[in-house]
């Protein structure tokens, strides 16, 4: 059976895309968008892209981040900064 490329909830629903779990994990641990892009090899923009439907997929303002740093904690993510 193939891996999904998504993570879902205990409903089945799904939450967010593989993509976008790491965009959320270095989020996480401080990373800026423009970091983000950086490591990602995407653009600044498409960060945003991902950060604004992350946002509304799970119920947080644009000014969320820190609410994201503690979701992805609880979720048994790395919240930890890396530098």
């Amino acid at each position: 059976m193939r891996a999904s490329r998504h993570s879902v909830d205990r409903s089945g629903t799904e939450l967010v895309s593989r993509r976008q779990l790491r965009v959320l994990e270095l989020v996480a641990r401080g990373y800026k968008n423009k970091e983000v892009a950086k490591e990602l090899r995407i653009g600044e923009p498409v960060v945003r892209n991902y950060l604004r439907k992350i946002y509304e997929k799970i119920g947080v303002s644009k000014w969320g981040r820190t609410r994201i740093v503690v979701l992805v904690s609880k979720a048994g993510g790395e919240a930890a900064p890396t530098q």
